[in-house]
């Protein structure tokens, strides 16, 4: 699914209330994955966009194999475990790590279920 401004369920800004001074963003919901648009093209001239992408606790949940012909995209992990796959690789990343992915290269996003040892 391509996410476009009629996919937009509503604006937040960085603090949550409503004062005018703070930067107002867009943010919506598609899967149970919480995109927030940070930065869009436009607003670079074309150079970059920067989305903050929250996906469920301790549930998968993954992004389909899909591609971007406008930019190269950077995956920088705060939380969690994904598999993320690119040019028929598959990259386990955790907290930490750093991925670039080269435009017009199909790959997807996959966040892998919290697996809880037992005593």
């Amino acid at each position: 699914m391509l996410l476009d401004e009629d996919h937009i369920k509503e604006k937040v800004n960085k603090s949550g209330n409503a004062n005018s001074n703070d930067r107002i963003y867009l943010k919506y919901t598609v899967n149970e994955i919480t995109y927030k648009v940070i930065l869009n093209g436009q607003q670079s001239s074309g150079k970059y966009s920067l989305i903050e992408m929250e996906f469920p606790a301790e549930k998968e949940n993954e992004i389909p194999l899909h591609k971007h012909t406008k930019e190269n995209i950077i995956i920088y992990v705060i939380e969690g475990t994904f598999l993320i796959k690119s040019a028929n690789k598959n990259i386990n990343a955790i907290p930490g790590t750093v991925i670039k992915l080269e435009k017009n290269k199909e790959h997807s996003y996959k966040k892998l279920e919290l697996i809880k040892e037992s005593c």
